[in-house]
């Protein structure tokens, strides 16, 4: 009998997906939810500074090239918010 112990860890584990690119943020969501994780997205720097407010994301995916805001200045304002929070940055997500 095949388990997956790690399957409601996943599940209550919360990742925030932030990109202004509404495929990358689609495609990205889509992949991390079928393998269990409780998923959320965000468009801009001020979307997801509303959502880090409103749930719990031990993990962040954040684009730095963000319409409204630079990257790293959202994720300064995420891990003043959520110390704990792991935020992988990328110019590349």
């Amino acid at each position: 009998m095949d388990t997956d112990v790690a399957t409601p860890v996943k599940q209550s584990a919360g990742v925030l997906v932030v990109d202004d690119e509404r495929t990358l943020r689609f495609t990205l969501s889509e992949s991390l939810s079928e393998d269990g994780y409780r998923v959320e997205t965000a468009s801009d720097g001020a979307e997801a500074l509303e959502r880090i407010d409103r749930g719990d994301f031990p993990l962040v995916l954040l684009d730095q090239k963000l319409p409204d805001m630079n990257g790293i200045e959202v994720l300064r304002k995420i891990k003043a918010k959520r110390p704990d929070a792991q935020v992988i940055a990328s110019s590349i997500l």
